[in-house]
């Protein structure tokens, strides 16, 4: 395969891959009054995978400033909460409520009830596609360290 077919596939599968996701993941989250970012937000910092918001601006690759005002809102609707850190006040450290995780094992629940839409994926499948997406993670690690 050429790199230019490679390119093209590649694009396309990200595409479908998005869309895909986005039909399953947005009615959930907004059955909770939330945007699908909004949801991820909370899923990762109930995870402890992000607890600050210059975390999930790297994360996300958006500014600051933007991620700041997403969080006030999460803030807002009682689901997290923010705070300075007292060594560096730069640093805005985040916390999930109790509100926030009854909001995130409501969607645990959601997506486990979806569960029996994939029963006819075997575990082979399964392997395929999950080390196809970490090798995929790993290619884009390593490209982003080139191009730092």
């Amino acid at each position: 395969m050429s790199f230019s077919q490679f390119k093209s596939e590649l694009i396309d599968s990200i595409l479908l891959v998005k869309a895909g996701i986005q039909k399953i993941i947005d009615p959930i989250a907004k059955s909770e009054g939330l945007t699908a970012i909004q949801l991820y937000v909370l899923f990762n910092v109930c995870n402890g995978n992000i607890s600050t918001v210059g975390g999930l601006s790297r994360d996300f690759g958006v500014n600051q400033g933007n991620v700041s005002t997403l969080c006030k809102d999460l803030e807002k609707m009682g689901l997290i909460t923010r705070t300075r850190n007292p060594n560096d006040e730069r640093v805005v450290n985040m916390e999930i409520t109790s509100k926030g995780m009854e909001l995130v094992k409501r969607f645990d629940k959601k997506i486990d009830d979806l569960e029996n839409r994939f029963n006819n994926i075997s575990e082979e499948q399964i392997e395929t596609i999950v080390k196809g997406i970490k090798e995929f993670s790993e290619l884009l690690k390593e490209l982003e360290r080139k191009s730092e």
